[in-house]
């Protein structure tokens, strides 16, 4: 996680990477599932000229209630729901990767 994403730059939103997005998200924005710990919190996806995704709306909420923090590191395993674009989300803390 960098600044812009829970830090003190506060835009509150994730950008996701374009290559992943292009192939695999949807070409129109639409809401989101985080699934992560047994709970569910509802995002936004949005694109930006076609060419950008990114998830708030609903990301900050996301974001405060796990605790993330720069230098945090999450993974988002997509599962497609025929109502609801969902992804579980596997939170890796900076803590956990000074260890190994």
């Amino acid at each position: 996680m960098k600044n812009n994403n829970v830090g003190d730059a506060q835009k509150w939103m994730l950008e996701l990477g374009v290559r992943y997005a292009a192939v695999h998200l949807p070409a129109s924005g639409q809401a989101v599932a985080l699934e992560c710990m047994g709970k569910t919190w509802k995002t936004q996806m949005v694109i930006h000229n076609g060419r950008r995704w990114f998830l708030n709306g609903g990301w900050a909420k996301f974001a405060r209630d796990n605790g993330l923090r720069v230098g945090d590191i999450c993974l988002f395993d997509l599962k497609k729901y025929p109502r609801e674009l969902t992804m579980n989300v596997h939170i890796i803390s900076r803590e956990q990767l000074s260890l190994k």
